[in-house]
């Protein structure tokens, strides 16, 4: 059974999860399903809000939302059950939802990741600032914005993670263009 599990922890990482943070979605409810297919044939409960999250994911990025948002809710309902313990899911669905224009339940799920950025588990926080300056910018706090990507960026700097560098670089870029043409 530890086999099977541990299956199902390659498949996740390196079949979903990074992908879909790499925003590579190609391939990723395929992995989803086969995550699903383990749990239902070995009975692995724990694996199944994760394997509804990704194939929930999958279908937002490839332009079925409301099925999409459906299954990934599921899985996030999934994974807070099971008490998965990382918070990198919490952030890939509040980036789903802030590209739908679902301020509201993408602001919940980084709210449900800051606890573990608050106790060390540090290596997504850069995503995480940057995340929450979205949300203050799709609520008209440029200056809250500003601060969160400008976080995002000196974080991403310090840990040497060029992918976050440059999401952060874009974001404070995007946001000093968008003020520009206001003003």
């Amino acid at each position: 059974m530890l086999f099977r599990s541990n299956l199902c922890n390659t498949i996740f990482f390196c079949g979903c999860f990074l992908p879909a943070l790499r925003r590579q979605y190609d391939g990723v409810a395929s992995h989803a399903a086969e995550i699903k297919a383990i749990c239902q044939q070995h009975n692995l409960p724990y694996w199944r809000g994760h394997a509804d999250l990704f194939d929930g994911l999958a279908k937002i990025r490839c332009g079925r939302a409301d099925a999409g948002f459906k299954r990934a809710r599921r899985g996030i309902e999934g994974l807070i059950g099971a008490n998965a313990f990382m918070n990198g899911t919490f952030l890939l669905y509040a980036e789903a939802c802030l590209d739908a224009g679902r301020t509201a339940e993408a602001a919940e799920n980084l709210a449900r990741a800051l606890p573990a950025i608050e106790h060390g588990e540090v290596w997504l926080s850069a995503e995480y600032h940057r995340l929450q300056g979205r949300v203050a910018e799709a609520r008209d706090d440029d200056a809250a914005a500003r601060t969160s990507f400008e976080t995002a960026l000196r974080i991403a700097r310090s840990q040497g993670a060029r992918l976050f560098e440059e999401r952060a670089e874009h974001a404070l870029a995007a946001l000093a263009a968008e003020q520009a043409a206001v003003s």
